[in-house]
């Protein structure tokens, strides 16, 4: 569509030949991207992808946030090593923030601030249990951040449930164009501009694994979802495999966390560490959760039979959309 891309930072595309941009910088600093946008001369119009390592693992040392005073999920373990870990967690996601400042910075400059749209995102949780590898909303539930003067509403929020496909048809829509037909996602611009307060009826969310890491890091926890404004539903594939993964698994390197091993301690003398050490570790084969009364997801209502209706409406839709997709089970064993 004649612009300009450009990609700086986690580049985790593959192959590279079907990802063509005309600069790509691998870089673990931001500071190139600040660079090229200052310095871009180009008379094309610009696609910029700015994918920053913070807040991936290792986090930075905390200077900043107060263990004592930070408030934990209820799905985790609370020990020092939690808070200690947090506190890191949260300082780079402040380092995280000033990168991006960096390059905002640098479109002001720049006069590029009108006619730009501009999307913050992420492309799944954090790396803590019930997040980062795992189907539910600490998981696939990601920030989303768009802004564009003169057509976006400042502060405005909505509740449409979007994917991350829909970004693609966005962009294509936003620079002017038509999506091509085929596409799992669908342009999200009424939803941008106030046109539509909703968008899809339900999202869809998988996980499979992956062996990376070395021993006892790899991960093999296959799970698929569906999710609605107001239910989540997760079929686990392999209910009967211990889930591993680099935070049960990694016990030295950059990538350590020492709050696992603390949660492990704690849950042999604390009912709630023992509970939640069982519930990261073992799943059932179903699991269905009201989100409205239950956000965290720890009640599971699979199997009472005052959801037995939502629980067989939700089945059997995943079912369709995993037929759709030509997901079969053997395939992840």
């Amino acid at each position: 569509m004649g612009y300009e891309t450009a990609h700086f930072g986690k580049f985790h595309n593959a192959p590279r030949s079907q990802f063509p941009y005309s600069h790509i910088d691998t870089s673990r600093e931001t500071l190139p991207a600040v660079e090229f946008l200052s310095n871009y001369a180009g008379d094309k119009p610009l696609f910029l992808v700015v994918c920053s390592y913070p807040p991936h693992t290792p986090w930075i040392e905390n200077t900043e946030y107060d263990p004592a005073r930070i408030k934990l999920p209820p799905n985790f373990v609370d020990t020092p090593e939690t808070r200690s870990d947090r506190t890191n967690y949260y300082s780079d996601v402040t380092l995280m923030d000033d990168f991006l400042g960096g390059v905002l910075d640098a479109a002001k400059q720049r006069d590029m601030n009108e006619d730009t749209l501009f999307i913050y995102t992420s492309d799944q949780g954090a790396n803590w249990p019930f997040a980062k590898w795992c189907v539910y909303d600490q998981g696939l539930r990601v920030p989303f951040v768009a802004r564009w003067p003169g057509k976006i509403v400042p502060g405005s929020t909505t509740n449409a449930m979007i994917n991350l496909t829909d970004i693609l048809p966005t962009c294509i829509e936003a620079a002017g164009g038509s999506a091509p037909k085929g596409l799992d996602g669908r342009s999200i611009a009424p939803v941008l501009f106030g046109q539509l307060e909703e968008h899809r009826e339900c999202v869809f969310g998988t996980h499979t694994g992956n062996e990376n890491g070395g021993p006892g890091t790899a991960n093999h926890c296959p799970a698929r979802t569906i999710r609605t404004a107001t239910h989540r539903y997760i079929l686990n594939i392999d209910p009967e495999t211990t889930f591993t993964t680099h935070i049960t698994g990694c016990k030295t390197g950059p990538h350590y966390l020492p709050h696992w091993d603390s949660w492990v301690e704690k849950a042999k003398s604390n009912e709630h560490a023992r509970a939640m050490v069982d519930a990261y570790q073992h799943r059932p084969s179903e699991e269905l959760y009201d989100l409205e009364k239950d956000p965290y997801e720890m009640e599971n209502l699979a199997g009472r039979p005052e959801y037995e209706s939502i629980l067989k409406n939700m089945r059997q839709r995943l079912s369709g959309w995993r037929r759709s997709q030509n997901d079969f089970e053997e395939s992840f064993r």
